[in-house]
């Protein structure tokens, strides 16, 4: 179990408290795995949380930002059970949030018909970097802009 699944626990938990039974069984699943107290595991995952903060701010030392995929994979079809792709996904994604730094995401074309997106990852508390950047990277490729359908009237 890792820091999401604890601190998610925790929030279910205040949410929801012993509700979960309002959700289906994927989502009461993860109310299950997060309510097992684990102290160790809490204290280990936070002391791993530090030191992928430590690399990113290492990172940092060389360059002012960071760009990378969001996933490994384009996004996944509207049938796909997102059970079945959130674990390849979360490393990508997650581990700004993990490191605490601002992390700003744009799309960046398609593969198969279906939108990719990279990430611009700046040091901690230097979310106007990342935001200068984006926007700017955003104003460089104009063709890969999401573009948004008309609303029915």
């Amino acid at each position: 179990m890792g820091i999401f699944a604890i601190e998610g626990g925790v929030g279910l938990d205040a949410l929801f408290g012993d509700r979960p039974r309002v959700f289906g069984p994927q989502v009461q699943r993860i109310f299950e795995i997060t309510r097992v107290p684990d102290v160790a595991m809490a204290v280990h995952t936070q002391q791993r949380r530090q030191l992928v903060a430590r690399d990113y701010q290492a990172a940092f030392v060389e360059v002012d930002v960071l760009v990378a995929p969001v996933a490994p994979i384009p996004a996944p079809r509207i049938d796909t059970d997102e059970f079945t792709v959130a674990p390849l996904c979360g490393p990508y994604c997650g581990a700004a949030n993990l490191a605490g730094i601002p992390s700003v995401p744009l799309p960046a074309g398609t593969s198969g018909g279906l939108p990719v997106a990279i990430q611009i990852m700046a040091p901690a508390g230097a979310d106007a970097l990342a935001l200068r950047v984006a926007y700017a990277l955003e104003q460089a490729a104009p063709e890969h802009r999401v573009q948004v359908p008309p609303l029915a009237a």
